[in-house]
């Protein structure tokens, strides 16, 4: 019998390690307030009260994010997580942040699949949601973790 580890830092290393929550990503709210906004944006918005005050004045705004798909166990049939590490230091203390995606074709994308999801921005207390317009499979990145 042969036992291998599972994949770097997928689906099943998300389920088992810290959040953003709980990291020490930091973006000020003046960097959340203009530009595109990105995932290590929304990591470090939620870190703190001007920077998710930030991040909910841009609520209805359209945003473009490429992750991996994370189930949520009982999560409707429409919805999962996209999820990606940020390393700032090394992929053993990499927490990941995670948006809900809702509106996603029921069953056509499973866990660990790369996805790029387009549609609008909605920060709710601590959960961050992205209302699905597009959602296209994508190759896995050159560089899968992201910097903050």
């Amino acid at each position: 019998m042969l036992a291998l580890p599972p994949a770097s830092l997928g689906s099943y290393a998300a389920s088992r390690r810290s959040t953003f929550s709980s990291g020490g990503i930091v973006a000020s709210a003046g960097d959340i307030t203009s530009g595109d906004l990105s995932l290590p944006d929304v990591a470090g918005g939620l870190r703190s009260s001007d920077g998710g005050a930030a991040l909910s004045e841009r609520a209805g705004e359209e945003v473009d994010f490429t992750g991996f798909v994370t189930k949520d166990p009982g999560a409707p049939a429409d919805e999962f997580l996209l999820t990606r590490f940020l390393v700032s230091c090394c992929v053993a203390d990499a927490p990941s942040v995670n948006v809900r995606v809702v509106g996603a074709p029921p069953g056509r994308f499973k866990a660990d699949d790369w996805v790029r999801v387009s549609g609008k921005f909605y920060p709710l207390g601590r959960d961050v949601i992205v209302d699905a317009s597009d959602i296209v499979a994508v190759e896995r990145p050159k560089r899968p973790y992201l910097s903050p």
